[in-house]
């Protein structure tokens, strides 16, 4: 990923959050804080983002003891939904249909209707009067 969309993608779902840079001969290294969370990454010579990294900004890392704070992450969605989730993608009162796929089949929920009565974490109430409070976004589609 391109440093230059990370850090677009950054201030558009963490409006006002402030991006420092720290240069270096091979790569300079970037980071941010939201809330107690310190997100950073390494950006090499050629504009690439590398190496995403969060930890609570509290804890720090010790080499003499082989201690590693905080997590790392493939890529730069993986760390920004950690610390500032997407918006959910049904609000609440919506009707929504189970879609036709694999794991609705295996679980014989393919094709019925619920309405969602909390948006995040996601919690559905089936037409059958059942609570669902597993299942996922990716799942469900919008019934109307």
């Amino acid at each position: 990923m391109k440093n230059t969309s990370f850090v677009k993608k950054i201030k558009k779902r963490i409006p006002g959050v402030e991006i420092h840079v720290a240069e270096n001969q091979w790569r300079d290294r970037c980071w941010f804080q939201h809330g107690n969370q310190v997100c950073s990454w390494y950006v090499e010579k050629d504009g690439t983002a590398r190496n995403f990294h969060r930890r609570r900004e509290d804890d720090h890392s010790d080499m003499m003891t082989d201690y590693f704070a905080g997590c790392f992450y493939d890529n730069g969605t993986q760390l920004l939904n950690s610390v500032a989730p997407p918006p959910p993608k049904f609000s609440e009162g919506d009707l929504v249909r189970c879609k036709d796929n694999k794991r609705m089949n295996r679980w014989s929920l393919a094709g019925q209707l619920a309405i969602v009565k909390q948006a995040n974490p996601l919690r559905l109430e089936m037409m059958n009067g059942k609570n669902h409070d597993y299942l996922s976004e990716r799942d469900l589609e919008l019934a109307s």
